[in-house]
């Protein structure tokens, strides 16, 4: 649980089944993006009034990060696998 947005350590590992949660970043406004490379990146998770800058270690794809709410009103974020279609039905 992270209560201040100016968090200033480096995530590594974060996977399932482990969660960020921002409190002070409100889940009804809050967006999220993701810039990196093979080795690093940085996860930004905004409201409009309060932004969370997080350094993460390894290799990520925004597509995989999700965001739901935390039963607080802050920000649950959590990186599950990103689906390969295999979930879909198939065409009819």
């Amino acid at each position: 649980m992270l209560d201040d947005t100016k968090f200033r350590g480096k995530i590594s590992g974060f996977s399932i089944p482990d969660e960020i949660d921002l409190t002070s970043v409100s889940f009804a406004s809050a967006t999220l993006g993701y810039s990196g490379n093979a080795l690093s990146g940085t996860l930004t998770v905004t409201d409009g009034v309060h932004t969370a800058k997080l350094a993460m270690l390894g290799q990520y794809v925004a597509g995989n990060f999700h965001l739901s709410a935390d039963g607080h009103g802050g920000t649950l974020i959590t990186d599950p696998p990103v689906s390969n279609g295999s979930d879909f039905a198939t065409p009819h």
